[in-house]
């Protein structure tokens, strides 16, 4: 083997041979039940099958093929038999270098006392009582190598593999042998463990310190030194990974602190998992779940990246269930860029060229793989395989999951399994990020939707949790979540199915959109009467109980307060008040002909809200907006009533001033007396409309003054005129009337006298007299005038 600087950081290790033999080699080995693949060492065509499968996994990429002698031993087989396995792997190893342009190492696997037992007990470690011990588990195991290395090619070999250790006892023999044996000393070796699970071998020994133990017993060798496990599933190899890892470094440390950092210890980890599937220990075969995912994907590159992190070299094959399309795969994974870096002399070589073919048997073998690494393998390499890798590398714990064989053969329902079969963790970070998009989401339907969607992915997560088992607690809370979210959601959907006609989607908007939901709505709707009002109509009376609640929603009902006190205001709902606390009604209400009103009788109304708090709730909610509003409305109403009187005041009072004034103040065009009002209007915030509705009840129009050039004495005294003859109508007793304008006072009306008699007394004085005398009266007169108006 060449030096261990010249060896790459990642080997590539075969698959299983038994299963290679079988699926590509039309071997049949249940008729060597107790030998396995070292039956066929007895006859030249089982020795070519063993040497056209050393090719085979060669040229899909392995960089070591371990030598069919697992299970042989004498006196199974003779010792030629036995050392012809050794031949058969050197000899393929040797051609199949020759060919690719690499180096492909041949090593010789050594197999437990378990394997040579034939009887299960490499999977226990519970052998014989007289084997147990380890001076006699060392004794056989030496006797196996002088066999071994008895071969004619055995001085070829790359390395010794001692695989499927099942027991402490047996793993601490191994290590005494490779430490102390000539010939296995200076080779590469490891040992490879049988483990129970990711802590414990299979005769129950923890893992971690029997692994520091190891280490230390493999310092000082002078050749590549591996510690690993084999035939376990691949979901616990992780595990494994980091505690070997661990065991090395930290057995690193103590040689150093110790001052003994020059003696070599373990310096790579070797993991070849089982492919899948399960053992018929009654047929004696593998049940296989074909199709399902394979860990060179899925698992290997995590493997490798740990071992990086620890400084150590990775070795990376499979075991059972595996053959030569795993290997392709690892290569693909491992070695994306396609080629072998490790060659014999330790340089980088190029491949072989593609007529170059290292199966001595059917030629369509290698042709067969030059052409699926140029059509697949390595055009997925530039991104597919990188991706891949890349995913695979994030620390996130993987586990597959084993899978009944006929669930995965199910149409279309086993291809989901067969992705969900090794555990991936994604769904959990998808369940956890769609739990808080749920709560950026204001609408409730898709906050149900997405919280349902969070559950169900939570479900899978926890159901095929990457621990290696179900965790039934959130399972059984996530269904329950569902189950609720699923209750509501379909009442979400039952109230959105509603659907309004026009003037229903109206009244809705208007009135209760925000207090009910459409469904809500709609049945309040249906439970009273819509009318329309063919005449004058009393809807409320003062000082009586309303049976009847009433929304008016095409009409302007009329309000008397009290008598003489009456307006009209916009619709809504007409006795509200009376709805929530239960007393007569403060004003009488009617609408005119052409309105039209819903009408809800008062005592079903009543019992039905006993039995609807929520809709009681609803409605109420939107008693309060509309009183609110109506509020809203009489302020805003009441300042532009001030702002109207204000006004109006002031433009009788400049009128009068006008009319007392000089005569050629009283000659002058209205212009001037209008510019007045103009800046009184700016300044108190009058409106023009407003402006024209003030002058109007006055009887002047403003762009007719203007246009005519009328005088402003004209315009004024029709104004002062105006109010007389308002004042006189009030004399002659005219009624207040419900209008919108509303109606005058009797302080108003009497105002309005005492402004028109003092007008009229200081008009007759200055046109019978222009002294002075009579222009102080005059004044006396405005003055007085002013006094009277101001206590009106």
């Amino acid at each position: 083997m060449a030096s261990c600087a010249a060896v790459p950081e990642t080997l590539i290790l075969d698959g299983g041979l038994s299963t290679e033999l079988e699926r590509h080699h039309g071997v049949d080995l249940s008729a060597h039940p107790t030998l396995w693949t070292a039956g066929l060492l007895g006859s030249a065509d089982g020795r070519a099958a063993l040497r056209a499968a050393h090719l085979a996994f060669a040229a899909a990429g392995a960089d070591i093929v371990l030598s069919g002698t697992y299970q042989a031993s004498t006196p199974r087989l003779t010792a030629a038999d036995v050392r012809a396995g050794v031949d058969v792997a050197v000899g393929a190893a040797r051609e199949a270098s020759a060919a690719l342009g690499r180096h492909v190492s041949a090593w010789l696997s050594v197999g437990p006392l378990g394997a040579t037992l034939a009887d299960g007990s490499e999977y226990s470690g519970t052998y014989p009582p007289e084997q147990r011990s380890e001076a006699a588990l060392l004794a056989f195991h030496a006797a196996r190598l002088d066999v071994f290395f008895g071969a004619p090619d055995a001085a070829e070999l790359g390395g010794v593999a001692f695989e499927t250790v099942p027991s402490a006892a047996e793993a601490r023999a191994l290590a005494r042998l490779a430490s102390t044996d000539a010939r296995v000393r200076v080779l590469p070796c490891w040992i490879s463990l049988q483990c129970a699970d990711g802590e414990r071998l299979a005769d129950g020994t923890p893992l971690v310190p029997l692994a520091t133990e190891l280490c230390a017993a493999l310092a000082g060798r002078g050749a590549l030194t591996g510690l690993g496990a084999n035939c376990m599933p691949a979901r616990d190899a992780e595990q494994i990974v980091g505690a070997l890892a661990r065991a090395a470094t930290d057995a690193a440390g103590r040689a150093q602190a110790n001052g003994s950092a020059a003696r070599r210890g373990v310096d790579s980890i070797c993991i070849y998992p089982n492919a899948g599937g399960s053992w018929d220990a009654r047929a004696r075969c593998w049940r296989c779940d074909d199709g399902a995912p394979s860990f060179a994907r899925t698992h290997a590159p995590r493997w490798r990246e740990l071992i990086r992190a620890a400084g150590l070299r990775a070795i990376i094959g499979g075991c059972c269930n595996s053959d030569r399309a795993l290997v392709a795969e690892l290569r693909a994974q491992l070695h994306p860029e396609g080629g072998a870096p490790w060659t014999a002399d330790g340089r980088t070589s190029p491949r072989a060229s593609s007529s170059s073919n290292p199966v001595a048997g059917p030629g369509w073998l290698a042709h067969g793989h030059a052409l699926q690494q140029r059509l697949l393998a390595q055009p997925f390499a530039l991104f597919g395989r990188r991706l891949i890798s890349a995913a695979a590398q994030l620390p996130l714990p993987r586990a597959p999951l084993e899978l009944p064989g006929w669930m995965l053969r199910l149409p279309l329902v086993g291809a989901m399994l067969q992705h969900l079969r090794f555990r991936p963790t994604w769904p959990g970070h998808a369940a956890f990020a769609l739990s808080g998009l749920s709560f950026l989401v204001t609408d409730m339907l898709w906050l149900r939707a997405i919280a349902s969607l969070s559950c169900l992915l939570a479900i899978g997560f926890n159901w095929f949790h990457p621990v290696g088992k179900t965790l039934w607690l959130p399972v059984y809370w996530n269904v329950a979540y569902i189950v609720v979210n699923a209750v509501y959601i379909a009442q979400i959907l039952k109230e959105r199915a509603v659907s309004l006609s026009a003037l229903e989607r109206q009244i809705y908007r208007e009135h209760f959109d925000g207090a009910l939901s459409v469904s809500d709505f709609k049945r309040l709707l249906d439970a009273g009467s819509i009318r329309t009002a063919c005449g004058k109509e009393l809807l409320l009376v003062r000082g009586r109980h309303p049976q009847h609640l009433v929304l008016v929603f095409d009409g302007h009902p009329c309000v008397e307060v009290e008598a003489g006190i009456s307006f009209t205001r916009a619709n809504g709902l007409v006795g509200e008040m009376s709805f929530l606390h239960g007393g007569e009604a403060s004003a009488t209400v009617h609408v005119s002909a052409g309105s039209r009103y819903v009408v809800w009788e008062r005592a079903a109304l009543d019992a039905w809200l006993e039995r609807e708090p929520a809709m009681r709730r609803g409605i109420e909610l939107a008693i309060a907006r509309e009183l609110m509003r109506k509020l809203a409305h009489s302020n805003k109403e009441l300042v532009r009533a001030t702002r109207l009187a204000e006004y109006s005041r002031f433009v009788s009072r400049a009128a009068l001033r006008v009319q007392l004034g000089a005569r050629a103040e009283r000659d002058a065009s209205c212009d001037g007396f209008f510019e007045l009002l103009r800046a009184q209007r700016e300044a108190a915030g009058v409106t023009g409309e407003m402006h024209a509705r003030v002058l109007a009840d006055f009887g002047v129009d403003e762009a007719t003054c203007r246009r005519e050039q009328l005088p402003a004495g004209a315009v004024c005294g029709a104004i002062v005129a105006a109010a007389d003859g308002a004042g006189s109508e009030a004399d002659g007793g005219a009624r207040n009337e419900c209008s919108e304008g509303g109606a005058r006072t009797a302080a108003e009306r009497s105002a309005a006298r005492a402004v028109a008699h003092t007008v009229e007394h200081a008009l007759n004085r200055r046109a019978s007299s222009g002294d002075a005398a009579g222009v102080h009266a005059t004044e006396r007169a405005e003055g007085r005038s002013g006094e009277r108006q101001s206590a009106s």
